[in-house]
């Protein structure tokens, strides 16, 4: 168990520790087109979050990785396929944070927060530009803001 979750119901760990599989279906899906290339890229930055050295997210990237390929399946077979209504589900569930995140240690849910967000921008960048580097099409930039999710502490 992830120490700053004690005081969290299961249903709220689970929404926590799925946030980045839907992070990845809203950016992935902003240009209608959820790249194959784009979810492996998601499945592969928990790996390299949750080894880096002496972060406060090295256990929630942990438990991350060992469900967001499955979670992302699991998604992508039962969310609508219209942009729309998909982008509707997804946007729902991440405002599940909103009344988790304040009861989280302010450092932890800040740091996630922002973790999130880098999160986004990362699977976002991997399908654009030259060479699939760099470049973020305008409806992914949108998508990245994540502003259905509350800054923590504000």
């Amino acid at each position: 168990m992830i120490k700053d979750f004690i005081n969290l119901s299961q249903e709220e760990q689970n929404i926590l520790i799925n946030a980045p599989a839907y992070v990845t279906i809203l950016v992935a899906g902003a240009d209608h087109n959820i790249a194959e290339k784009e979810l492996e890229w998601a499945t592969k930055l928990p790996i390299f979050r949750s080894k880096k050295e002496q972060s406060v997210l090295s256990d929630y990237y942990i438990a991350v990785e060992k469900i967001i390929d499955s979670k992302l399946q699991v998604l992508l077979s039962e969310l609508p396929e219209d942009y729309v209504e998909r982008n509707k589900v997804v946007s729902n569930e991440l405002k599940k944070l909103n009344s988790i995140l304040p009861k989280l240690n302010k450092d932890f849910a800040i740091e996630l927060y922002k973790s999130l967000k880098s999160f986004a921008e990362q699977v976002a960048r991997v399908s654009g530009g030259i060479l699939g580097i760099s470049a973020i099409s305008p409806e992914e930039r949108e998508m990245i803001k994540l502003d259905m999710i509350n800054p923590p502490g504000n």
